[in-house]
């Protein structure tokens, strides 16, 4: 049986307390998932394999762990099947990866976050797991109705719901994070959301995409950014007490994940260091341009760090321009931005220059 979390387990909600739950015991983990030879295969006998394919799926789709140790990762099955149904039917590789019905887990989202009415720290958790990747918590076993609903029970929920997995180990802790680019999107549309209801005011998806779509074809950020600041001027001063490098780089993937062109990368792993965010094309889509972005915020205090924070900006891009993985990514521009406060005082493109200069 499928789709029972712990909290039916509760005998004061259902019979089923006395159950078993063998969601974590690893003898069954891939019971109920595709591995990664099993989706292959299908591919392969739905003649639609290539090499592109199984890895944009093993992005969109993978990832999802339910035990500790060294367990393979599995595919939502509902996932691949859309898949594999939308390309055949339209005889090349689907433009939309999300299938609505998964879309339909952004309530749950919703309903998630308002448990044990703590919603404002839950969605400084979700803050911690989007920008750092992961958390680490001991996931409970069962939840109960007649204690409170602590962090811990909130990360186990999403846990359970699919919207975190099982990334490793930490002593008696399981290391959480997000399985797939799917529950990405969901979280970012659910922040976006949250964003627009501080501002009272709802973004304009459309005018979104037109700008992110333009930045695609010409290479022009400006535009973009500038659509962000709109976002950030509108923000209570409350809200920006704590809004660093991370709440920047946030809206910034909030925005883009509504056009739905670019794969995003953040913290990405270049050479010796990490890069804030890179755009990567999304197959079947061909977008002329490619970016990669060194992100820098500063206090208004602070201001008078801009030129050094800049320097080290280009430097980091340059070094991270040299790694292997980035120099075979075609039509790739860099891009370094400087925030004070809420202002955009630098935007600049940084090109890759010889160890010599």
């Amino acid at each position: 049986m499928t789709g029972v979390s712990p909290v039916t387990l509760d005998g004061l909600t259902s019979g089923f307390n006395t159950f078993k739950d063998l969601t974590r015991n690893r003898r069954f983990e891939g019971m109920m998932g595709f591995t990664d030879d099993e989706v292959s295969d299908l591919l392969q006998d739905a003649r639609i394999y290539s090499n592109e394919t199984h890895h944009l799926i093993r992005d969109w789709y993978n990832g999802y762990r339910f035990s500790n140790g060294n367990s393979e990762q599995m595919y939502n099955p509902a996932m691949v099947l859309y898949f594999c149904t939308e390309y055949l039917s339209q005889e090349r590789m689907p433009t939309n990866l999300l299938d609505t019905n998964i879309v339909s887990d952004y309530g749950k989202i919703k309903r998630v976050f308002r448990l044990g009415g703590e919603e404002s720290q839950h969605f400084d958790m979700l803050k911690r797991v989007l920008s750092e990747g992961t958390v680490s918590t001991q996931i409970v076993p069962q939840f109960s109705f007649e204690r409170d609903f602590t962090p811990r029970d909130f990360l186990s929920m999403l846990f359970y719901l699919g919207l975190l997995t099982i990334k490793g180990d930490d002593f008696q802790r399981s290391i959480l994070g997000i399985p797939n680019l799917v529950i990405e999107k969901l979280y970012f549309d659910f922040f976006q959301a949250l964003i627009d209801a501080r501002i009272e005011q709802n973004t304009d998806a459309l005018d979104v995409q037109e700008v992110i779509y333009d930045m695609a074809r010409t290479n022009q950020p400006r535009p973009f950014l500038e659509l962000v600041v709109d976002t950030l001027t509108q923000v209570s001063n409350r809200d920006l007490i704590h809004f660093n490098e991370t709440g920047l780089k946030m809206i910034l993937l909030c925005n883009l994940h509504t056009a739905q062109i670019y794969t995003l990368k953040s913290e990405y792993e270049s050479g010796r260091g990490y890069l804030d965010l890179l755009l990567l094309r999304q197959p079947p889509i061909d977008t002329p341009y490619q970016f990669a972005f060194e992100l820098k915020h500063l206090k208004q205090n602070q201001s008078a760090q801009l030129k050094t924070v800049a320097a080290e900006g280009r430097a980091q891009l340059r070094r991270y321009l040299k790694a292997k993985g980035l120099q075979a990514q075609p039509n790739l521009r860099a891009w370094l931005v400087v925030f004070v406060g809420t202002e955009m005082k630098l935007l600049e493109e940084v090109f890759e220059t010889s160890d010599s200069e």
